[in-house]
Formats: C-alpha cells, sequence, structure tokens
C-alpha cells in the first residue's frame, strides 16, 4: 500500500496530473490516470476479438467472457467516476456531478449490454455448424442463422476500423433502448443509488502519504474526526518567527465559529495561571492586549478562521505568558490555557543561543523521537525547510494539517507549555510540485507567516523569501526554491539581505532544494530545472556575500558537506576575509530515508560531500559571536533513541 501510494503521487506530480485549488479533488487525476490505460486496452482487445474472429467460436465466447465484466467496470470507472470527479473539479459540488455521472453510467450499461453482450455457454454436442448453409442449432431453437444466433451468444462486429467501431457505441444506445426499454427501471434504481452513493462517499477526496492517509467527507464525517477542533473555541496556537525576535514575535491561531467580534492575543511578563490552575485575574487585567486579524478558510465542512497576532514592544531574553482568546456574539471571552515563549537576545547583544534545523517532517516514530529531542533541548526556535504536511496543497487535506498541530502542541505541551517559534520554508509538498501557482497552495502561504504587518495584504499573496536576525552575530535568508517563486526574481533581495547583514559572523541561508545534492536525480525532472536555475542565479551571490552556512533539504539523506567556494573545498580557517560555504542537509526529518547509496557517486556533488548517511536526523547548531557549532544527530529504529552522529561536529 505505501509503494503504490508513493508511485501514484509521484508519478501524477511528474505528469503534471494533479490539480489542487480551493474545489479540485486531488484523486481525479489519479484515477484518470490509473483507468484510461487499462481502459484503452480491453476496448482494444474487444475490437480485435470481434474483427478476427467473424464468428461465434469458443475461443471468442472464453475471451468475450472474461473481458465482459472487466469492460463493464473500466466503463463505469473511466466514464462515470472520471466525468463526475472533472466537472466537480469545475464546480465543487458533489449534487451537479452526481447526475451527470449517473446519466453516463445508465448509457454504458445499456450499450455494454447491447455491445458486449455476455456470452450464452453452447455445449459442444448441441452446436452443430453446417458449412454450407452455416446454421446454427441451439439447444431449445432450431434453424436460426449465424446473424441471429449473434444476438444470443455475441456481437457479431462487422467493423474493421477504429472509427466504425467507436461509432457503433452510439448506434447501440438506441438499440438498446429500443429492444430493452423494461431494462430501464431496474438499471435507473440501482445505478442511481450507486452513482450517488458514491458520489457523496467520494465527495472531497484526500490521498496523500507520509503518512498514507486516504478520507473523503463521508469517511471524516464516519470517523468523527471533525472534533479535532470543537465549537467555539481557540485550537492551534503557535509562533512564527518574525524579523527580530527579540522585540517581536507572530502568535497564530485557529477559531472554530463564525459569530465573534474579535479576536486578540493576552500577553504579560506575569503567569498568567496560579499553581492551582485558575487564571491570575491580576495578571490578565495589567496583561497587553494585541488585535488578531483573521480570514476564512473557506473550507466545505466546517466554519473555520485562522488568525495571527503581531506582539511587538517586546524585551529580549523575556519570558512572555500568552492567551489567544476571542469575543462570541453572546459577549462570552473564549480562550485556550496560557502557554509562554522567550524572546531573543536583542541585535547589540553577543549572546550564544541554541537552535535546531530539520526538513521533510513526518510524525513516524523517527519524527516524534527528533522533535521531543530538539524541544527539550530548549532551543530558541527550530528551523523546519519545507515539506511540513505533505498535504501537497490539498484543501481536502485540512484534516491532516489538524493533525500535525496536534501534534505539535502535545510536543510543547509535554515540555511545560513552552511554545518553540517555527522558522520554515516552502517545500514542493506545500504546493503540489515544484514551478507551480500560488492558487496549488491551500495552507502553507496563509499559515506560516514571517513577517509583520501583513494585515492588508492577501494571505496567499505573502512573499515567501524574508530574512530574520539573531543577536549582534547571526542572520538567516529564507528563499523559495521555485515551489512558486522563480530564483532570478529572487536575486535583487538576495544581494540586499545578505548585504545588509554582511558584518555579522554567522550568514545563514535556508531553502527547500539543494545546490549540492545528495543523490542523483532524471535529467530534465522538476530536480534537474529547480537546482540548476538556483546553481545557476544563486550560487555566485552565495560565494561573493561569504556566506557560512547554508541549509538544504528535499533529498531525504544526511550530508554535510566541506567548506565550498566556486565548487572547490576551501580550507581557510573559520572567520578568515574568505571562507568556504558548508552546505548542511538533505532533509530527513522523520520520512524515511531515501535509498541512496548507489547513487553517491553519480551525484554532482559527491566530491565536496564530507559525511553523508541514509537516516532521519536533526541539525543543532549553537550560535556564537566567534562563529558556529554544527552537530548533527540521527535516530535509531532498533532502539527509538537519538544520538549523535560520529565526526559529525563542524566549526562554521
Amino acid at each position: 500500500m505505501s509503494i503504490l501510494a508513493t508511485w501514484i503521487q509521484d508519478t501524477a506530480h511528474d505528469y503534471r496530473l494533479t490539480y489542487h485549488d480551493n474545489n479540485v479533488m486531488s484523486l481525479a487525476s489519479m484515477i484518470l490516470f490509473i483507468a484510461v490505460v487499462p481502459t484503452a486496452l480491453v476496448l482494444i482487445a474487444l475490437m480485435l476479438v470481434n474483427c478476427v474472429y467473424n464468428r461465434p467460436t469458443h475461443l471468442k465466447r472464453f475471451l468475450l467472457a472474461i473481458m465482459y465484466p472487466v469492460a463493464i467496470l473500466l466503463h463505469i470507472l473511466l466514464g462515470g467516476e472520471i466525468l463526475f470527479l472533472l466537472v466537480m473539479s469545475t464546480i465543487g459540488q458533489w449534487y451537479i456531478g452526481a447526475p451527470i455521472m449517473f446519466v453516463f453510467w445508465v448509457l454504458a450499461f445499456i450499450v455494454l449490454n447491447r455491445e458486449y453482450k455476455f456470452p450464452t455457454v453452447v455445449s459442444k454436442e448441441t452446436e452443430i455448424e453446417m458449412n454450407e448453409s452455416k446454421v446454427v442449432v441451439v439447444p431449445g431453437e432450431t434453424g436460426k442463422k449465424e446473424n441471429d444466433v449473434a444476438e444470443t451468444v455475441g456481437p457479431e462486429s462487422k467493423c474493421h476500423k477504429l472509427g466504425c467501431f467507436f461509432g457503433m457505441f452510439f448506434v447501440n444506445i438506441g438499440i438498446g433502448l429500443k429492444r430493452r426499454w423494461w431494462l430501464a427501471i431496474p438499471v435507473i434504481i440501482g445505478l442511481g443509488i450507486v452513482a450517488f452513493g458514491t458520489s457523496l462517499m467520494a465527495c472531497n477526496t484526500c490521498v496523500q502519504y507520509y503518512p498514507n492517509t486516504l478520507s473523503t467527507t463521508f469517511s471524516r464525517m464516519l470517523a468523527k474526526q471533525d472534533k479535532i477542533c470543537d465549537w467555539n473555541t481557540v485550537c492551534f496556537n503557535y509562533l512564527t518567527v518574525p524579523n527580530d525576535m527579540s522585540s517581536s514575535m507572530i502568535v497564530n491561531y485557529h477559531l472554530y465559529g463564525p459569530n465573534f467580534r474579535n479576536s486578540s492575543v493576552l500577553i504579560s511578563e506575569q503567569p498568567l495561571l496560579f499553581a492551582n490552575g485558575t487564571l491570575n485575574n491580576t495578571a490578565a487585567a495589567r496583561a497587553n492586549t494585541t488585535r488578531g486579524n483573521c480570514f476564512s478558510l473557506n473550507l466545505w465542512e466546517e466554519e473555520r478562521y485562522q488568525c495571527w497576532s503581531d506582539v511587538t514592544g517586546l524585551r529580549p531574553n523575556t519570558k512572555y505568558y500568552y492567551i489567544p482568546q476571542f469575543l462570541y456574539d453572546d459577549n462570552k471571552i473564549y480562550s485556550t490555557q496560557p502557554f509562554y515563549f522567550i524572546t531573543g537576545p536583542g541585535p547589540k547583544d553577543d549572546d550564544d543561543f541554541t537552535y535546531f534545523s530539520g526538513g521533510d517532517l513526518a510524525w513516524s516514530d523517527s519524527g516524534k523521537a527528533l522533535i521531543n529531542f530538539a524541544v527539550s533541548s530548549k532551543p530558541l526556535f527550530i528551523i523546519v525547510g519545507g515539506d511540513l504536511m505533505y498535504e501537497n496543497g490539498d484543501i481536502n487535506c485540512f484534516r491532516r494539517v489538524d493533525n500535525w498541530f496536534v501534534n505539535w502542541m502535545n510536543t510543547f505541551a509535554k515540555n511545560g507549555n513552552r511554545s518553540i517559534p517555527l522558522l520554515t520554508c516552502v517545500g514542493n509538498h506545500e504546493g503540489g510540485g515544484f514551478r507551480q501557482p500560488r492558487s496549488s497552495n491551500a495552507f502553507y502561504i496563509s499559515y506560516f507567516p514571517h513577517e509583520l504587518n501583513l494585515n492588508n495584504t492577501k494571505p496567499n499573496n505573502r512573499r515567501l523569501y524574508h530574512h530574520h536576525q539573531f543577536a549582534s552575530h547571526t542572520s538567516i535568508t529564507v528563499l523559495d526554491s521555485w515551489v512558486h517563486t522563480d530564483p532570478k526574481d529572487q536575486k535583487t533581495f538576495i544581494g540586499s539581505s545578505l548585504g545588509l547583514y554582511a558584518i555579522r559572523r554567522n550568514r545563514n541561508v535556508l531553502y527547500h532544494s539543494a545546490i549540492y545534492p545528495s543523490k542523483a536525480f532524471v535529467s530534465k525532472s522538476d530536480d534537474d530545472y529547480v537546482v540548476n536555475s538556483i546553481v545557476n542565479n544563486w550560487k555566485p551571490l552565495f560565494d561573493e556575500n561569504n556566506v557560512n552556512m547554508i541549509f538544504e533539504n528535499h533529498f531525504h539523506s544526511y550530508k554535510v558537506t566541506f567548506p565550498v567556494k566556486n565548487d572547490v573545498i576551501v580550507n581557510n580557517p573559520p572567520g578568515s576575509s574568505t571562507v568556504g560555504t558548508v552546505y548542511v542537509g538533505d532533509g530527513c526529518f522523520g520520512v524515511p530515508p531515501s535509498n541512496s547509496a548507489e547513487s553517491w557517486n553519480n551525484s554532482p556533488a559527491s566530491a565536496l560531500i564530507r559525511q553523508k548517511m541514509d537516516v532521519a536526523h536533526v541539525h543543532r547548531v549553537v550560535s556564537t559571536l566567534n562563529g558556529a557549532t554544527l552537530t548533527s544527530h540521527m535516530y535509531i529504529p532498533t532502539t527509538g533513541n537519538v544520538t549523535l552522529i560520529k565526526d559529525s561536529t563542524v566549526q562554521v
């Protein structure tokens, strides 16, 4: 099942068969892809059988007996479901697509009943063929000519051309209706029930992997998964890193319920709860309130809103307690329990700090172990370098996104309700592939803001490249490796961002794909186009501006390069005026590692890679005024533990 699901998704993405828009079901293209080839083969086989065997022989009956039920099934699948799904992708309403599918099924049944009639089995003893008169004797009937028997034992096709064969399709509609009109009542009732039933059950389908999931509106309601976010509640609060997290923070949260008046975040340096768990009304009264900005998620099944609040005016290195809340139309305030975060060192502070970096995250055993290891180390923030949820931008997979946030909140709830801010970049599985329009991205762009003052920007129009400063010595520039934004269109931003932080000791960059991939890829594939584009447009800027470390992802394996400049290993000590860049990757934060051992030698980066392994891992960085120390940690499946990768320590 795992291999099949992965193959279907990868093939669909490779051939651009998937649609990802607000009213599109991602399953449509998969059914189309799976059904077209076998249907075409069966129809061609039926045509050849009819053309080659001009008389109803035993072999012809045998072949038709096998292919008849297959043809019925594939006609229904290809004709009915595809038409329904394509209509759904345009209109997005099951009650429009279902009648169309139902009509097609009726026609397909009538035609198949005529054209591919199940042959009557006639024993050898009772069948007598007379060569001269060409008369066939059938049990209970005598003197029927072969053409008459054709209707009893199977179709007698006189079509020897493809056009004629398919032209008979429409002729047989009339013949079938004329001769078998009495079938209309059971056909209409039976296929009506099946058509509308399957339409309802297939409505708003989500099929994804890492982990494998298949759900529809019907199955989600049946499994009562709609209770993940309860009515009139604030759910899923999480933090995203702004430009300067020493003085500001972006608090994100969901609301379930349409009649709220406004949303806000209470924030205080004093605990908002007493030790017994009751609200500290004095601290709450003195807390600052930051108004929220909300927009509808446009979900078909729920009235949900995504909100965010730009919390500003904070002090560096300070613990803040916060409560997301909203005022309902009954004048009652609904809120969550308090959480807290710690701001970063100020722009003039020389303090050390720790953060973790990983990409291609899945909540598998390895992913949970690595996340728990990172959170328990109390980092300032955690980087997830794309492919956070593997929902492929499909809005019907919103439950998958919900489950991601449930896992995320449960993780830091176990660590004293300290919320660790996220710093993210967009990956191909956020947008349904590389080089995709923004309309294919249902969640990521609007869920993960990393800049302040976006209230006048439509959520899906936010920039996917931004820069961040930490203390006096570290900066991270985040880029979009052509999921939605062409690399050449980010060159000006890269130059200005790296120039802005030129005096900082640790100049780092984050994006999803890789300049130095840890394994080979297919020529002229999306990976080929993307890698070549970022190599040509970005690498000269990184070399020119002496970038110290770059976090790459996407290829599901562990790698750390030597310091590299102009494709040559540079042995200058850290802190020199000319240094090489250490490329760190390649995104295996819980997804299954690639089986890439056989492709190492073919990788363009093979000679430049210092360490490489197919293991789930996360990188730990201690950033200081004198440079950064990188260590990498891997998951051990046999023990379930996370351990330091031997010889992975690098001074940057």
